[in-house]
């Protein structure tokens, strides 16, 4: 009874000691894309963190928005000890990750930037609502036969979701196939961490499917192939 006691209360002292809420900010410059790099004015983000978790508590997470300035710059600032539970931690190592909110002015565009460090400043400098290809070419090679009946799904990730392609059999093996061209396609998940962009792409049928990343650097571009095998 005792131990029971001291136990319940040094968990009480631990969950009511002062810590120091040190507050961290993140910021930076938003401008359209490298190609046309006009400031992104008053544009809602959203800032989200997960929760650090423990068994009988932990420190809360970080998920609210704020808006960029006149000149497409942004400051956010957040506290990383807001503490829970009976057994608090002390801090939230989970990294940070910030999304483009804004459905009126760019309604179609739905961007993400990952890997912002946590329980650091960080400043971002200038980063990009996406990066523009002015024409994807999408490509198969098949080094195996699409039969009669079968169909075949293209699928590429782009700022507004996927663009879609189905394709039907009979296809021989050894085809290399122009599926279709992407014009003015915007990429805009971005790696804060790596400084690339992602876009994922897949090709799916009944019991097959088969994914890949493709990484691009920072940049616009004017052509891009994209060559997927089945």
């Amino acid at each position: 009874m005792k131990w029971t006691l001291t136990f319940v209360l040094l968990i009480l002292f631990s969950s009511c000691k002062k810590k120091e809420n040190k507050t961290y900010t993140i910021q930076g410059q938003i401008l359209e894309s490298s190609s046309n790099p006009v400031p992104v004015s008053n544009y809602l983000l959203s800032f989200y963190q997960k929760a650090n978790s423990a068994l009988l508590g932990g420190v809360s997470g970080v998920d609210t928005t704020t808006k960029t300035d006149i000149n497409g710059k942004f400051i956010f600032q957040y506290s990383p000890h807001n503490n829970y539970g009976l057994t608090p931690g002390t801090s939230n190592p989970n990294q940070i990750s910030i999304s483009g909110a804004d459905r009126e002015k760019y309604k179609d565009l739905s961007p993400q930037w990952y890997n912002v460090a946590s329980q650091m400043n960080v400043d971002l400098n200038t980063i990009y609502l996406y990066k523009k290809i002015e024409m994807l070419v999408r490509k198969i090679q098949f080094n195996n036969s699409l039969n009669t009946g079968d169909s075949l799904e293209f699928i590429t990730t782009d700022s507004s979701g996927a663009s879609y392609k189905i394709l039907t059999g009979p296809i021989a093996s050894g085809t290399l196939l122009t599926v279709d061209t992407i014009m003015n396609c915007k990429i805009s998940r971005f790696d804060l961490s790596s400084k690339e962009y992602i876009l994922s792409a897949a090709l799916k049928k009944p019991s097959y499917e088969k994914d890949s990343s493709v990484v691009m650097t920072t940049g616009d571009e004017t052509f891009r192939e994209i060559l997927m095998t089945y």
